[in-house]
């Protein structure tokens, strides 16, 4: 009984070994496998994809995607993380506040914006290296601060009168059509002094914490 015993145990031992011995073939046969698709997978975008890495190469010497991403953050990360932050603290709160706009509203800005520019409002966007898309998102952000300041943004007749006559001289059309100017720009001014107090006051609120 006792030999018997012994043979099963050993028999068992054997088979547990075995079965690790297999567990790590198989686990080095998925790594290499892995391995493989990983290294073909680089070399693939590297080959087809090459404007992934590289941006521009002088005499076949490559310029890196990092390189230039470098120094756009170095000369620019700065400002476009403050519009970044102040878009994001803009939206958040308009949205606890239910500012919405509609899409009647947005295609009136957009025409406006069309014949402001001549009515090619394609050719404007493309100098500008700007898509449909990206002005759709800067003047929804727009008009709901717009909607957010309405009660808060007045001009007085006073107000009109004195810049029409400090800028006489420069201010051109009916007088009607002076009289809109007016209004537009002190209402533009004001709301641009509010929407810039109204961000301060929501960094100073937020935790914000900046990389770079």
């Amino acid at each position: 009984m006792i030999k018997l015993n012994f043979i099963n145990n050993l028999k068992n031992s054997l088979s547990k070994e075995s079965l690790g011995n297999n567990k790590k073939l198989i686990s080095r046969v998925l790594l290499l496998v892995f391995s493989v698709l990983v290294l073909g997978g680089a070399a693939y975008l590297v080959k087809e994809k090459k404007d992934l890495f590289v941006v521009a190469t002088i005499d076949n010497r490559p310029i890196f995607r990092y390189q230039l991403t470098g120094k756009l953050v170095q000369n620019f990360g700065a400002s476009v993380l403050e519009d970044l932050i102040s878009q994001n603290l803009a939206e958040a709160e308009l949205d606890k506040q239910k500012v919405a706009v509609t899409e009647d509203e947005l295609a009136a800005k957009l025409d406006e914006i069309k014949q402001s520019v001549g009515g090619d409002l394609e050719a404007a966007l493309a100098s500008s290296n700007m898509t449909m898309k990206d002005l759709e998102s800067q003047v929804v952000l727009q008009l709901r601060m717009e909607k957010y300041f309405a009660d808060d943004v007045k001009v007085t007749d006073e107000e009109v009168a004195q810049l029409l006559e400090d800028y006489a001289d420069q201010i051109d059309g009916t007088e009607d059509e002076k009289k809109k100017q007016a209004v537009d720009y002190l209402r533009n001014q004001k709301l641009q002094g509010k929407i810039y107090e109204w961000l301060e006051g929501l960094k100073q609120q937020a935790d914000i914490r900046k990389f770079i």
